[in-house]
């Protein structure tokens, strides 16, 4: 007789669902959502995506040449089963999210901070044209128990582009 295991899939799925801005002239294109991946129901575990992890959320920010941004998040608590019977609690830190004015730079990006206080960042100068880019990533943590219901889990995140050199 063999045992029936169920699996608890896990992933934040950060959408950008608004962008403040003080100009039009930004936009935001999300590379990849953050995903804790799958894990046995039954088993307690603790998920660390970092910044270098294939896991964690990508963002592509395109503006002005140049241009000062202020880069934060509205981050959930925790990440709810979509099934309705059961949550984890999301965690960030100083670490959580990080910056860097070109893609080919391998992150963790040297601009590390945590993604509800916010940075400070500024757009890379670009090859030339009005407009340059700057790359965004976000990571987490999340701790499951035993105990924890199977089914998948995701929640939504905002991230915020303000432009502060208007």
């Amino acid at each position: 007789m063999s045992g029936i295991r169920s699996s608890i899939v896990i992933s934040c799925v950060v959408i950008v669902l608004s962008v403040r801005l003080s100009a039009q002239d930004i936009t935001v294109t999300k590379e990849r959502d953050l995903s804790f991946g799958m894990t046995v129901a039954g088993t307690t575990q603790e998920f660390v995506v970092n910044l270098d992890d294939p896991g964690s959320a990508f963002f592509h920010v395109t503006g002005p040449r140049n241009a000062n941004v202020y880069i934060s998040f509205v981050l959930p608590a925790e990440l709810q089963n979509n099934n309705g019977s059961g949550t984890i609690p999301l965690m960030f830190d100083e670490t959580s999210a990080g910056w860097n004015r070109r893609q080919n730079q391998t992150p963790p990006p040297g601009n590390q901070f945590d993604p509800a206080v916010g940075s400070d960042a500024r757009i890379h100068p670009g090859g030339g044209g009005q407009f340059g880019s700057l790359f965004v990533w976000l990571g987490g943590m999340i701790s499951i128990d035993a105990q924890q219901p199977a089914g998948a889990y995701s929640e939504t995140a905002t991230i915020i582009i303000e432009r502060t050199d208007l």
